[in-house]
């Protein structure tokens, strides 16, 4: 007799295993809830790395274009580039839209501003103009301020100024503020 009983001691009984079962599923659950975390929280930080990465390369082909130009005007005008150029035009108080024009062309000119929170890119005078940031971007303010367009014996130079809000899903908001500073090169 006491054989039988001691083989009946040997293995889990049936509550031990659905304890053990419910322990490990609950830790599972969790761990998994922690992955589809961090996986989202990933996902909307390359969301706003893109967007940041976005802005920066959108402010460096502006300054490239910008720095290799000639006869900068600058103007405070409303959702249409100028149309009349002159000689240049300087803007010290700052200005929400430039028109110059590229490296090697004389009569069609380039201009950036800020329209409806996003920066476009018109190339002469009846373009209907290029966005450049994407959609995630809203800009808030575009100000150019122009030294030296209307005086030959000066380097013209050109100070941007870059304020908006990069939005991911339309839940979280993050401000950015970029300035950068551009001389003309003689060429």
């Amino acid at each position: 007799m006491t054989k039988k009983y001691k083989n009946k001691e040997k293995g889990f009984t049936l509550i031990e295993l659905m304890v053990a079962t419910s322990i490990f599923s609950m830790v599972m659950l969790a761990s998994l809830g922690a992955l589809f975390t961090l996986l989202g929280a990933s996902k909307n930080s390359r969301a706003t790395h893109t967007a940041i990465d976005n802005v920066n390369f959108a402010l460096e082909s502006m300054t490239r274009s910008i720095r290799m130009g000639s006869k900068y005007y600058c103007t405070e005008v409303g959702n249409t580039p100028p149309t009349n150029f002159g000689n240049g035009n300087d803007c010290s108080g700052g200005g929400t839209a430039i028109s110059f024009f590229p490296q090697g062309e004389k009569k069609t000119p380039t201009t950036y501003m800020l329209v409806d929170g996003t920066i476009k890119k018109y190339i002469g005078k009846k373009d209907n103009g290029v966005q450049v940031i994407s959609d995630a971007v809203n800009v808030e303010d575009l100000s150019f301020y122009v030294t030296g367009a209307k005086d030959s014996n000066k380097q013209p130079s050109v100070f941007i100024r870059l304020k908006g809000v990069v939005s991911v899903k339309k839940e979280k908001e993050i401000p950015f503020l970029i300035q950068t500073f551009i001389n003309q090169l003689n060429y």
